[in-house]
């Protein structure tokens, strides 16, 4: 009796747990990812560069880092920043930076619909 009873509950639970796999809804999950149009996207990274720096140096007047390795990580992060900085002043400047808009708009209208 009591084998029976678990077996029951197990089954239960474990439809219960794989029921979203198969079942077919009309209604769409939209995840935002972060405002992740490559502008956006930039900027992020821009400021995370940045805050990295500032806690690198804070690191290195601690104590913590020695001078060769803080100067190897500080040229890291400006050469990254640099890269960083050149893509955001080429979208911004760019002819095409009104139709870079429009497309990733669409693009975030075309992934709510699905």
């Amino acid at each position: 009796m009591i084998y029976a009873f678990c077996a029951i509950v197990g089954v239960l639970v474990l439809g219960f747990t794989l029921q979203p796999l198969f079942q077919q809804s009309n209604e769409s999950i939209y995840i935002d990812n972060l405002g992740e149009t490559e502008l956006e996207s930039l900027l992020q990274k821009k400021e995370a560069i940045y805050e990295n720096m500032k806690d690198l140096e804070f690191e290195w007047k601690m104590g913590k880092l020695s001078e060769e390795d803080f100067h190897k990580l500080r040229d890291e992060f400006k050469a990254e920043a640099a890269q960083v900085l050149d893509r955001i002043d080429f979208i911004e400047h760019s002819e095409d930076y009104n139709a870079l808009v429009e497309r990733e708009l669409a693009a975030k209208r075309q992934s709510r619909i699905h």
